[in-house]
């Protein structure tokens, strides 16, 4: 038996309305993906790309590893050495970190300063369980575990 023209109008314009629902919330819809992150081709859900600013802060974290790195080589380079040292290892910082704010203003301050500065990183990091009182050489690593990447 045909579908009466009532019940087909009915019918068209629940369709419509969903239709209509989906266009407005594509928007919506399509920042959900993102945020779970894109599929490639040939990929399944189980297996979703990286998101844009994910692959983004890895690239510029391997381009910072790659800065100290070199900067590293070129010190070893100009000193004619192969090798690096290592910086003195401590459990902590080597210092006291509740020194009152006029001891920085002394000598020994300043130079303590110089130490804990000399052992940033080029990318600006540091390193954890590196004794910071005694300031870096050069061709010296910033940190005393060379594989942790600050």
């Amino acid at each position: 038996m045909p579908a009466r023209p009532a019940q087909v109008s009915v019918a068209f314009l629940l369709i419509n309305l969903v239709l209509k629902m989906l266009l407005l919330l594509r928007p919506l819809l399509l920042s959900g993906a993102l945020l779970c992150g894109e599929l490639h081709a040939g990929s399944s859900p189980s297996e979703p790309l990286l998101s844009t600013s994910w692959e983004l802060y890895y690239a510029r974290s391997a381009r910072l590893l790659q800065q100290d790195e070199a900067t590293l080589q070129a010190e070893l380079q100009a000193l004619r050495q192969s090798d690096f040292s290592l910086p003195t290892p401590t459990r902590r910082f080597g210092f006291e970190p509740d020194l009152p704010a006029a001891f920085y203003q002394s000598a020994a301050g300043r130079e303590l300063l110089q130490a804990i500065l000399s052992l940033q990183t080029p990318s600006g990091g540091w390193s954890k369980r590196t004794d910071m009182r005694i300031a870096r050489q050069s061709g010296q690593h910033w940190g005393v575990e060379p594989n942790y990447v600050p």
